[in-house]
């Protein structure tokens, strides 16, 4: 009997590939993520260290410490927004990866049943065989 070959190996091989892919996007997604909640970080501390004088300066002075508080506020709102959209995009690849990885897995089940029926055509095909030797040894010896 021949041997064993799965009909849709380079399907399987490909969707191997685009689940790794997909696992890779992920990883760098989550990277991206911790690095938005970092810099999120980094700028509500600074946000929250910046002030305005309260004591007796001139008007550009007053003017400036405003515009570096509204500047660190911004700063600090668009962080957010920031994380927020790497969080989505986390969510987004963490969907394509599982259903990847589903993909994958139809195949392999697909795979597993087609070597099963395989093996179990091949252990019939042996039985068959040994039958007929085992007959053909019983006719010679003059038993029939």
């Amino acid at each position: 009997m021949k041997r064993y070959a799965f009909r849709l190996q380079t399907v399987l091989r490909v969707r191997e590939i685009q689940e790794e892919q997909a696992k890779t996007a992920l990883l760098l997604a989550n990277r991206a993520l911790a690095e938005a909640e970092a810099e999120r970080q980094r700028r509500w501390e600074k946000y929250n260290s910046t002030t305005v004088s309260t004591e007796l300066c001139t008007v550009s002075e007053f003017e400036l410490g405003r515009f570096r508080w509204d500047m660190a506020a911004q700063a600090a709102i668009l962080s957010d927004h920031l994380r927020e959209a790497r969080a989505v995009e986390v969510v987004e690849a963490r969907q394509t990866w599982t259903a990847a990885e589903q993909r994958v897995q139809v195949l392999d089940r697909l795979d597993d049943r087609r070597h099963d029926e395989w093996q179990h055509e091949a252990d019939r095909e042996e039985l068959v065989e040994v039958d007929d030797i085992v007959t053909g040894r019983f006719k010679r010896r003059g038993h029939a």
